[in-house]
């Protein structure tokens, strides 16, 4: 049975990446051998915080990452872990929350395909074809909310991702169409 980690291992691993290319940059700057043995420590603790998240620890704390790499952790090291502590190893949403959250977001983004579906089935129906042009511009924007919201979960599966893109491609596509068939018209005429 495999681990993910969710968010708390995407913080560390972009932690990772952004003190390894600041290292990279620093040896193509000619920082000060002084300066870029710093940032080797602190891409070195980074690797080292990442790798006893990955170990499987449930909590971290200041005491068990020292006993980890056995020796004390400078201060900045230590803040580096209470702001982990506080903004990337935070448990996630309680799981009837998130599911909830989920559910509302699922209904957003099927909202969204309904409207631009809806919006093409009506634009062929004389008298009730304005209705699209109320429909797809809605399609649109809870699409792009479904989809944004979508990003922020960590487990995707039935997060309404998939249809809040469908929503939001044929609200778009739904509103170049009368922007089109206006610019036509307009031609048209003159």
């Amino acid at each position: 049975m495999t681990k993910t980690y969710g968010r708390k291992g995407l913080n560390l691993a972009l932690s990772l990446i952004i003190c390894s290319v600041f290292c990279l940059s620093g040896q193509a700057a000619g920082l000060s051998a002084k300066k870029q043995t710093a940032m080797e420590k602190s891409m070195a603790f980074f690797a080292n915080l990442q790798s006893y998240a990955a170990a499987g620890a449930e909590q971290l704390t200041i005491r068990g990452l020292e006993e980890s790499l056995q020796r004390k952790l400078t201060f900045k090291e230590k803040l580096t872990v209470r702001y982990y502590q506080k903004n990337g190893f935070r448990k996630a949403a309680a799981p009837a929350y998130d599911e909830e959250l989920k559910r509302k977001n699922k209904t957003m983004g099927l909202l969204a395909m309904g409207f631009g579906i809806l919006g093409f089935i009506l634009i062929f129906i004389p008298v009730v074809g304005a209705a699209a042009l109320l429909l797809w511009p809605a399609a649109g924007v809870l699409g792009a909310i479904a989809v944004s919201r979508s990003s922020k979960f960590s487990d995707q599966t039935n997060s309404g991702f998939g249809s809040g893109l469908a929503g939001l491609i044929l609200g778009g596509v739904g509103v170049l169409l009368v922007l089109v068939s206006i610019v036509l018209l307009a031609n048209s005429w003159y």
